[in-house]
């Protein structure tokens, strides 16, 4: 999908979390400018073998969100979560396509009012009011945002 994504002038890096899940960042120049970026990946449904684990893991299917910061404030809108298995690499790249479209032709300002409009759901750490999770989620976030642009710094593919 990465290389397809390139013909788009979307760049990617990945990293693999500590479940063994491919975590997926794209961006383009104007997204690292503003720090945006689309995080996706697909977890595999569990093996008959795992069945044990089913309660724990109700995650599997491949997953789209967009990260970002603007002004000290932290966003992540879920845009896709799809757990069909014919058909997904398709349609995730033409979701993720459609959203560089999107990101690319919205003035930077309005961004985080289409977003929360057409968001399944949205992690906006300054409107929760619980301190702790508030706190955490605001961590949370600042770790995926600094990862991503040290993976840039290390894959040195971006131009």
């Amino acid at each position: 999908m990465e290389q397809t994504l390139t013909l788009y002038n979307i760049n990617t890096v990945r990293f693999f979390d500590n479940r063994n899940v491919a975590r997926n960042y794209a961006f383009t120049k104007k997204m690292v400018e503003h720090n945006i970026f689309l995080e996706y990946y697909t977890i595999d449904p569990l093996e008959e073998e795992d069945v044990e684990m089913i309660d724990e893991e109700k995650d599997y299917g491949s997953h789209l969100y967009v990260l970002l910061e603007r002004e000290g404030k932290y966003y992540q809108f879920s845009l896709f979560h799809d757990v069909f298995e014919i058909g997904i690499p398709v349609m995730l790249m033409q979701t993720i396509i459609f959203f560089f479209f999107l990101i690319e032709k919205i003035e930077i300002e309005k961004l985080i009012e289409h977003l929360v409009g057409i968001s399944i759901d949205a992690l906006i750490p300054h409107e929760i009011k619980d301190k702790e999770f508030r706190d955490n989620a605001k961590k949370l976030l600042n770790l995926k945002l600094q990862t991503v642009h040290n993976l840039i710094q290390i894959n040195d593919n971006f131009e």
